[in-house]
């Protein structure tokens, strides 16, 4: 299994003190959370070569 270096940092991100505090105190404020929509590519995964 493969994990992007992105991932691994987002994940211990997700579930760093830091993201936990500011979660407790801003997420009322995004509540609903909202709704994120591209019309464009934003990331292509692309094989090297």
């Amino acid at each position: 299994m493969r994990v992007s270096i992105f991932g691994l940092v987002h994940s211990r991100f997700r579930t760093s003190p830091e993201y936990l505090q500011w979660k407790n105190l801003l997420h009322h404020y995004y509540d609903p959370f909202p709704t994120v929509e591209h019309y464009e590519t934003v990331f292509a995964n692309r094989p090297n070569g």
